[in-house]
């Protein structure tokens, strides 16, 4: 454990990670919903999905 992992475990158990965790699944909601819609209309032949699992902004595939 570094000192970096060791705040982030104390943040993510504490009420203020709560409160931080609650404000920022929005904003991750918000920019996997905007990468999406500019990939779905700016990309034509490519297909995308929104990930469920993780914030990691949607695989992308080319179809041929």
């Amino acid at each position: 454990m570094n000192v970096f992992s060791e705040h982030a475990l104390i943040g993510a158990y504490s009420d203020e990670g709560d409160n931080w965790l609650d404000q920022l699944l929005p904003v991750l909601s918000k920019n996997v919903n905007i990468a999406y819609d500019y990939v779905t209309k700016h990309f034509d032949g490519v297909s995308t999905f929104k990930t469920e699992g993780t914030y990691i902004c949607s695989w992308i595939a080319q179809i041929g």
